[in-house]
């Protein structure tokens, strides 16, 4: 089962509450590898990288279970990064 990258932007009320912490916490508990970081324009990005599976349930448990309030999510499947990832942070 190989490996993807997917990158997803939340829109709403998602700056200022803990959802990037919150973000870092549930990744943890998924064999994901990435980094989430807040947007000027207002929208928070993830990028994670991992099997299918595990993106699919962490995506879900995001948006189930946020401190924010999420208008919209954005999720770019089979996204290109140049970075290393080898943990997950908060950048």
């Amino acid at each position: 089962m190989s490996e993807t990258t997917w990158r997803i932007f939340y829109d709403g009320r998602v700056q200022g509450v803990g959802f990037r912490y919150f973000v870092k916490s549930l990744a943890v508990q998924y064999p994901i590898v990435g980094y989430v970081r807040n947007r000027r324009d207002g929208r928070v990005e993830v990028i994670a990288r991992g099997h299918f599976a595990a993106l699919e349930s962490f995506v879900k448990e995001i948006q189930s279970s946020s401190p924010g309030e999420i208008s919209q999510a954005t999720i770019e499947r089979d996204f290109e990064t140049w970075q290393p990832l080898d943990s997950f942070e908060i950048r």
